[in-house]
């Protein structure tokens, strides 16, 4: 059996392996070398197609590497025949073919995960709900996976709300990095940023007097139920939208078209619900469609283009 338990590879080590093995002229061809690189290869194929229920990689990313697979079968094959130029060649056209998929420009637009409800809303520093750090976990998860696909250095980028519960998503992710072996300073560029942008000062105190307008006294218990309500309410009357619809906008798509190197560029933006609704509203995507957004739920852009919504 392959794998007892989830398989978290560095895809790189293992490619660094075999470039090691075929390098190397102490058992050139012997049978024990093949095994090896026999291993390795396989161990790669095995993640790969392990990644394709991956939710956080596009699926026209999915859709290269199941493309590329074919490639190992061919050096599989060629690996049997023993023929040294032959192998190092198909090696080389397989490692040129796997590094074109992950030079690309990634980005993501993330609500933060579920809060804390016994401090909704009035608190920018509460921590999130048990089911809000399990959100987080499994997208960090599912994140720190497609990093270990590159061969190469990843540039990632994460701006984050001034609020804890978006800080706890950054955080939550960097842990997960280093739990599953991978280098921040060597595998990954990482660039980590506060933006005023990203965080919602306004809601507070607009949504305390919308329910006391409402109710005729302030709830915080009715903080929830009437959240949605507010946020069409204030679209509607408020004059700061367009303001914030401009600069949010503004904002995302700016970390979207970020020139990037030849290599794989991944932007992450934490932010809230009503950052998420303004932006919806100002590219023409719909405020019912953002009222739907979940905590933790995304969006992510791929070269520019929307590929999940």
């Amino acid at each position: 059996m392959w794998f007892i338990s989830k398989p978290i590879f560095n895809v790189k080590e293992y490619f660094n392996k075999i470039d090691h093995l075929l390098k190397s002229q102490k058992y050139f061809m012997a049978d024990r070398f093949i095994e090896e690189i026999n291993y390795n290869i396989k161990t790669i194929e095995k993640f790969l197609d392990y990644e394709l229920s991956n939710e956080v990689i596009p699926r026209e990313v999915k859709k290269e590497i199941k493309q590329i697979l074919p490639y190992f079968n061919i050096f599989k094959k060629n690996l049997k025949k023993r023929n040294k130029d032959l192998i190092i060649q198909n090696f080389d056209n397989l490692i040129k073919n796997y590094s074109s998929i992950f030079k690309i420009n990634l980005a993501y637009l993330l609500r933060h995960p579920e809060p804390d409800e016994s401090s909704y809303t009035d608190n920018p520093l509460r921590h999130l709900s048990k089911k809000g750090v399990r959100q987080a976990k499994e997208f960090s998860e599912k994140l720190s996976e497609l990093i270990l696909l590159s061969p190469e250095p990843v540039d990632l980028f994460i701006y984050t709300s001034k609020n804890k519960r978006a800080h706890l998503f950054a955080d939550i992710i960097i842990r997960r990095m280093k739990k599953n072996r991978i280098n921040i300073n060597k595998e990954i560029n990482l660039n980590l940023a506060e933006e005023d942008v990203l965080t919602n000062t306004f809601v507070v105190h607009s949504l305390k007097e919308y329910i006391e307008n409402k109710y005729g006294y302030y709830d915080k218990c009715k903080v929830i139920e009437n959240f949605k309500d507010y946020l069409l309410d204030w679209m509607k009357n408020s004059k700061e939208k367009a303001f914030l619809c401009s600069k949010i906008t503004n904002f995302i798509n700016t970390m979207v078209r970020r020139k990037h190197k030849d290599r794989l560029c991944i932007t992450l933006m934490f932010t809230h619900l009503p950052n998420i609704v303004c932006y919806f509203d100002r590219m023409g995507f719909g405020i019912e469609k953002a009222l739907s957004f979940g905590p933790a739920d995304y969006i992510i852009y791929l070269n520019n283009n929307l590929v999940k919504i």
